[in-house]
């Protein structure tokens, strides 16, 4: 389920937060690189921008149509790997992530669900 750097993805959600008044929007992008967090989460980052609402939905690698993530937010890299001491405000970027799949599956398991 393994997603090489510069595969085409899309993100499913509902951008405005509300799945009864809106539409659900699929939003297209490219992986641009894979990151390990401090807490030693596998994270998928691509050029799509996402909003609050898109959070939970799956991220769909195009080539094989297989989820390999599950939609987080934007990256804000103190949250992910620690403040350095030189930052004093929060870093905003336009880099959206998602938590790979292989971690939401192992959280599914500790909790006695069983994926398909």
């Amino acid at each position: 389920q393994d997603a090489p750097l510069g595969s085409s993805v899309a993100c499913m959600g509902y951008p405005f937060g509300s799945q009864q008044f809106f539409n659900q929007f699929i939003k297209l992008g490219v992986i641009s690189s894979k990151v390990l967090s401090k807490k030693e989460i596998q994270l998928l980052l691509f050029d799509t921008s996402l909003s609050s609402g898109d959070r939970g939905g799956p991220l769909i690698n195009l080539n094989d149509n297989r989820v390999i993530g599950v939609l987080n937010s934007r990256f804000h890299p103190e949250e992910l790997f620690g403040k350095s001491e030189k930052e004093e405000k929060r870093t905003e970027t336009n880099i959206s992530y998602a938590v790979d799949i292989s971690h939401a599956i192992e959280m599914m398991e500790a909790e006695g669900l069983q994926p398909k």
